[in-house]
């Protein structure tokens, strides 16, 4: 399989593995309260949002002669998703795994 993304997007996957490791040692802790791996998701889906919005921010580079600001965007995205849009496949997608068990 290949994974491909630009800038800092392959930072979704260790994030993504690590809110799944916690949702399952909490589901290991608390069995029968899905709630509780719920919390697990969106703080991931919530670290996602964070780390993309801070990624994908435009930032001001110089002037141009008239004194305007000039602006300049990266591109942080996995499979040209942008970080900051994985918090809410992270989210749908934790919330079906989680109420489906």
């Amino acid at each position: 399989m290949f994974i491909i993304w630009n800038g800092l997007g392959f930072i979704v996957i260790p994030v993504v593995i690590v809110g799944a490791v916690l949702a399952g040692a909490i589901g290991e802790v608390f069995p029968n309260d899905r709630w509780f791996q719920l919390l697990a998701v969106l703080g991931t889906a919530g670290a996602l949002l964070g780390i993309g919005v801070l990624l994908n921010r435009p930032k001001i580079v110089g002037q141009d002669r008239f004194g305007n600001a000039i602006r300049s965007t990266e591109d942080h995205s996995l499979y040209w998703i942008p970080v900051q849009y994985w918090s809410a496949i992270v989210l749908l997608i934790g919330t079906v795994v989680v109420f489906k068990r």
